[in-house]
């Protein structure tokens, strides 16, 4: 189910009411409601708090950032281009 990360009262609370093990995260999240760009970057540590995994799924072709997610904690990512045969 995709949560909104910028929804109040917030991600850690919108993971509580499914109880995922494992989220799915894209890198680049779009605008939030101030206009800034959303990072997963960020959202990374926030989500590992909760005691859930992260994988991320970004079309990002960007090696430090996707580096900086797996150092925050996920553990690890697939490219969107890659063949889900």
């Amino acid at each position: 189910r995709y949560v909104d990360p910028t929804a109040d009262p917030g991600l850690p609370a919108a993971l509580d009411d499914d109880d995922p093990g494992l989220v799915v995260l894209d890198l680049d999240l779009g605008p939030g409601p101030d206009g800034a760009s959303i990072d997963g970057v960020d959202l990374v540590p926030r989500v590992r708090a909760t005691g859930r995994d992260v994988l991320l799924l970004t079309g990002s072709r960007d090696r430090p950032r996707i580096a900086a997610a797996v150092a925050a904690g996920a553990l690890g990512w697939l490219a969107k281009s890659l063949p889900f045969d």
